[in-house]
């Protein structure tokens, strides 16, 4: 079954950018990602990219289509569900941190991470980053920004290692089942807190190793952080039983 991932308006003239874009998610082969199955234009005409190279996609309305998972996101699930979630996704990140330029998720969060009808997890939220240049920033995942994110010299410009605060930040929520910063009524008190190099608190029985990971992941220096291919390693080290984070029966 496929679903529509996310639409977006553009005018005519940015379209053939986005669609270049658009193909390059297309080429990805990682089984930790949400496949791209293409675009599906809701006006004017309605094709599936990519079209044959003698049509235009003239929609001015766009449907980025992907699979739909009726087990829905990672958010709830335990023991070595929630280990498999984190592993899962860590290595979605680091495949696209792998490629040739890196490319930046840029919205990684709990609701991101899917499960399969198998009981594997992907993750979504790829073609969320097909932005044109023009296009309004979004405050949405504000808790999982990193501190750079908020200063305007940086450009507010997502990277790699923002992509790796924000998995710190996921490893919490997932853990406790709420938002980061849940203590903070108000996002501009979360924003506050984060220039001032203050993270969330250590929840009550997150085993020590895992919670040095989120550390790590959120250290307030950018390349300071650790890849994701290293911390693909950490997680896949991690060995409790019957810990939240414990791994599968089988």
């Amino acid at each position: 079954m496929l679903g529509c991932h996310k639409q977006v308006s553009l005018p005519y003239p940015p379209l053939q950018v986005f669609l270049h874009r658009a193909s390059r998610f297309r080429m990805f082969r990682c089984q930790y990602l949400v496949p791209f199955r293409g675009i599906r234009g809701t006006e004017l005409y309605s094709r599936v990219y990519p079209p044959s190279d003698d049509v235009s996609l003239k929609a001015n309305k766009l449907c980025l289509v992907s699979p739909w998972y009726s087990k829905g996101n990672a958010i709830g699930s335990d023991g070595w569900k929630l280990n498999r979630a984190l592993v899962h996704a860590a290595r979605a990140l680091a495949y696209l941190h792998g490629q040739n330029p890196p490319v930046v998720h840029g919205n990684v969060k709990g609701s991101k991470i899917f499960e399969t009808s198998s009981g594997d997890f992907v993750l979504s939220g790829i073609t969320e980053t097909i932005r044109l240049s023009d296009a309004p920033k979004s405050r949405d995942g504000l808790r999982w920004m990193a501190p750079e994110l908020f200063n305007p010299d940086e450009g507010e410009s997502k990277t790699i290692y923002t992509d790796v605060y924000a998995f710190g930040m996921t490893i919490i929520e997932l853990f406790t089942k709420q938002p980061p910063f849940m203590d903070m009524a108000y996002d501009i008190d979360v924003m506050i807190s984060v220039i001032d190099h203050k993270r969330p608190s250590r929840p009550d029985g997150i085993d020590r190793a895992l919670w040095n990971i989120a550390e790590e992941c959120w250290r307030y220096e950018p390349r300071s952080r650790p890849s994701m291919a290293r911390v693909t390693t950490m997680l896949e080290g991690l060995k409790y039983s019957p810990s939240p984070i414990a791994t599968s029966p089988d």
